[in-house]
Parts: structure tokens; C-alpha cells; sequence
């Protein structure tokens, strides 16, 4: 930070660490729903943000890179196979022919890349996976919070027992509606974003790597 400062702390289990969706909750009243219900156009909304600005620059610098390394191969090629002292004439010829193909395999990969990005910005998944991750979320943190408190402790007896339950369970019923929600939407994109940041990390490279393949048969031919 500022001034050299660093903050510390000591070492925490996650499942101890609660993150803060109050961010959500500003999206949450921006509608006219019954605020105690999830609304799909907050959530795809989100989702559509995360696809714009987290996954689709990394998906354009990733198309790049791919330009940057078929270009140069391209040109490291043509040197070693067309001498310009032999070839004073063949070769821009060839170079040329050769990005002409470049460029259309690399905006064929462009279109790819942006095609699946729309489709990304509206969530859907039938990965029964994911709704089996939702439905354990929901309770993930009230029962770690029941394993902390119940732990360590010998000889309860059972109104102990219920009595830890009651101040447990107590934290969340004094919740406001728009927090309640709040963190069943953020269980929602958490395990919805891990699946579909599968497909995209899983989708990219092999959009890009197929220019690669594409580009000797495609380059042959047209010479």
C-alpha cells in the first residue's frame, strides 16, 4: 500500500473467510421484482459484465498473440525458402499470398471468438454438477459455522447442542431480505461462473490453435 505499508494476517482457513455481496444487493433494488426473489435479468446482467470485460480481452490479446507467432512464422519461412537475391520478385508475391491466407483464418478465428462470447453473455448449463454445486452452497456456510461452535467441546448435552443451532441459525434470520438474497445470488454466480469459465478456458486456445493447423494445407494451396 501507500507509504510501504503491508497488512497481515495470521493464517485462516477459507472456510473461515466470508466474503461481503453487498455489491449485489445495488443491482438487486435496481429492479421491480419482490426483492426476496433471485431475478434472472441481475443475474445475466452480471454474468454479461464478467464475458465484456473480464473474458473477452483476455480472449482479443490471446487472438494476437496468435497473429504475432503465425506472422512471424510466416515471415522466418519465406526467408529460408525464397532467397531475395534469387527471388527478387517471387518472394513479395508469396508474402503476400501467405498474410492474404493469415488474415483469413485469423478473422475466420475472430468471428469464432466473438461467437462464442455471445453465446456466453446468457447463462444456461445442463451440467447437473452445477445445480447439485448450488443446491450444497446454500448450506455450506451455515454448516461450517456448526462445526466451528460444536467442536472441541465434550460432554454437551443436547440443549447445549440445540442452543448452539438456535444462535447459528438465529445469524441468519436476522438478515434483511435484500442480504439474504444478496448471498444466494452470489452462490449462484460463484458455481455458474466456475463452469462456464471452463468452457471459455477450455474454447479459446482451440479457437486459435486451429488457425495454426489450417494455415500449412491453406497457404499450400493457395500457392
Amino acid at each position: 500500500r501507500k507509504g510501504n505499508l503491508y497488512d497481515s494476517l495470521r493464517k485462516i482457513p477459507l472456510l473461515c473467510v466470508r466474503t461481503d455481496p453487498t455489491w449485489l444487493k445495488e443491482r438487486i433494488v435496481r429492479t421491480d421484482d419482490l426483492p426476496c426473489l433471485l431475478n434472472s435479468e441481475t443475474l445475466n446482467t452480471i454474468v454479461q459484465s464478467m464475458v465484456d470485460e473480464g473474458w473477452r480481452p483476455h480472449g482479443m490479446r490471446l487472438l494476437d498473440l496468435t497473429r504475432g507467432t503465425l506472422l512471424t512464422a510466416i515471415d522466418d519461412a519465406i526467408r529460408e525458402v525464397v532467397p531475395t537475391e534469387r527471388y527478387p520478385q517471387l518472394r513479395p508475391f508469396i508474402d503476400q499470398q501467405c498474410r492474404k491466407i493469415a488474415q483469413e483464418l485469423l478473422g475466420a478465428a475472430h468471428k469464432q471468438l466473438l461467437a462464442h462470447f455471445e453465446t456466453e453473455r446468457y447463462p444456461y448449463s445442463q451440467d447437473e454438477e452445477l445445480f447439485q454445486k448450488i443446491a450444497t452452497g446454500r448450506n455450506t456456510n451455515l454448516r461450517h459455522e456448526l462445526e466451528v461452535a460444536i467442536a472441541g467441546e465434550d460432554g454437551w448435552q443436547t440443549q447445549d447442542i440445540l442452543s448452539v443451532i438456535d444462535t447459528v441459525f438465529g445469524r441468519t434470520r436476522f438478515l434483511s431480505v435484500g442480504d439474504q438474497v444478496a448471498e444466494d445470488l452470489e452462490n449462484v454466480l460463484d458455481c455458474y461462473g466456475s463452469t462456464a469459465a471452463r468452457r471459455v478456458v477450455d474454447r479459446m486456445p482451440m479457437i486459435c490453435w486451429q488457425v495454426f493447423r489450417e494455415a500449412p494445407n491453406a497457404i499450400q494451396g493457395s500457392l
